[in-house]
């Protein structure tokens, strides 16, 4: 059933490589797109408030001008290499303002700039470390891309509800889609131009994030698969057993990949490995007339990931029964 309190918006996510959106109305997705960014966003980029704003901006722009017409909100998931993300283990029985201390005093030990200059969350893990003290998940991101995130949200008449960062809604939309054992672990694989990036869900929940560089003679542009492959098994071995994680990949439920058209060449060898397949983000959501006749909704949904898991948050009733 719709829920009739929530307004249509739009649920955006800035990937380095491109922009995607979904159109959300009646608990529903009603129309989607995606535009990439030429080249992508960098470090530099991201820095530098006025090209910043123009990038994101006209891609923006050009994507919503036949899609976000009727929203009135928008909520935006950044990607994680926007942000500083850290597991820190916190002594157990600590009090609240006790942990915030400790925080904030973690955060100073390895930023570069001013507390000041960020905005500062955290949330308990459902883990632990070796000696039974708690996890706590620790993500910063600069008041800078915040600010531009509003000015980008007033510019285009729509109000900015919430920020929220792929890593997190990427889970999201995995535990919507997707069954698999409560106690285990699968793994999101982002295939990017220079990096995959690794998300593991351990017993249903964000457990570590992981990214590591391509060699330029194995980067996307002209990549050879099994080159890649190669990296990516050897990565996961080492972070299975670097994590305890199980005594190989083999004890893992699977790999959902996302990323570049490469994905699509590198299937085949994995699934000889352990299961893999392409994400697919909108196996159990709520969709409009019009999204089956979508190019980008046939030919790259991986894409979405992280749009769906945003809207998802705002409307649990996006998803439907399986």
């Amino acid at each position: 059933m719709a829920d009739k309190t929530i307004k249509p918006f739009v649920s955006v996510a800035l990937h380095p490589e491109y922009l995607a959106l979904i159109s959300v109305r009646d608990s529903t997705v009603q129309e989607l797109g995606w535009r990439p960014f030429n080249p992508p966003l960098n470090p530099e980029t991201i820095q530098n408030e006025s090209l910043f704003m123009e990038k994101i901006a006209n891609t923006f722009s050009s994507l919503s001008d036949g899609i976000a017409q009727k929203a009135e909100e928008i909520a935006v998931a950044v990607n994680g290499s926007m942000v500083i993300h850290k597991k820190i283990p916190v002594a157990l029985g600590l009090g609240e303002e006790l942990i915030q201390s400790q925080m904030n005093w973690e955060a100073e030990q390895y930023l570069l700039s001013p507390l000041g200059n960020y905005v500062v969350n955290h949330q308990r893990l459902p883990f632990s470390t070796p000696s039974g003290n708690p996890l706590f998940l620790q993500v910063l991101i600069r008041k800078q891309i915040v600010q531009m995130l509003k000015g980008l949200a007033k510019n285009s008449g729509l109000t900015l509800k919430d920020i929220d960062v792929d890593l997190f809604t990427n889970v999201r939309t995995v535990l919507a889609n997707y069954d698999f054992d409560p106690k285990g672990t699968l793994v999101m694989v982002d295939v990017q131009l220079e990096h995959l990036v690794f998300v593991f869900i351990h017993q249903q929940e964000y457990f570590l994030s992981h990214r590591v560089g391509l060699p330029a003679e194995s980067r996307i542009r002209g990549a050879d698969p099994a080159e890649i492959n190669k990296i990516l098994v050897k990565e996961l071995r080492r972070l299975v057993f670097g994590h305890r994680l199980g005594k190989g990949i083999e004890d893992l439920e699977g790999i959902l990949l996302t990323g570049q058209e490469v994905i699509h060449d590198m299937i085949n060898e994995l699934k000889g490995m352990l299961s893999t397949e392409i994400l697919n983000p909108f196996k159990r959501i709520a969709l409009g007339p019009m999204i089956a006749q979508s190019e980008a909704f046939n030919r790259s949904p991986e894409k979405f990931a992280a749009s769906v898991g945003l809207a998802l948050k705002r409307v649990p009733t996006l998803k439907i029964k399986p």
